[in-house]
């Protein structure tokens, strides 16, 4: 189990590095990574939003 933690963890480092990569140090692009994890994002807040009541006071 401990081999198998350490190859999970290093495939975790290099999408984190090739996120980075995609997203920082090639200006303009955007990587699957981040793309859909904002696209998440967006929707947990829009979800959030509808549940609250729309006064605007």
């Amino acid at each position: 189990m401990h081999i198998v933690s350490q190859i999970v963890g290093a495939l975790i480092v290099f999408i984190a590095l090739g996120d980075i990569d995609l997203t920082v140090l090639q200006g303009g692009s955007v990587s699957w990574v981040s793309g859909r994890l904002n696209r998440m994002v967006w929707r947990v807040f829009q979800g959030a939003a509808s549940i609250l009541p729309r006064n605007r006071n």
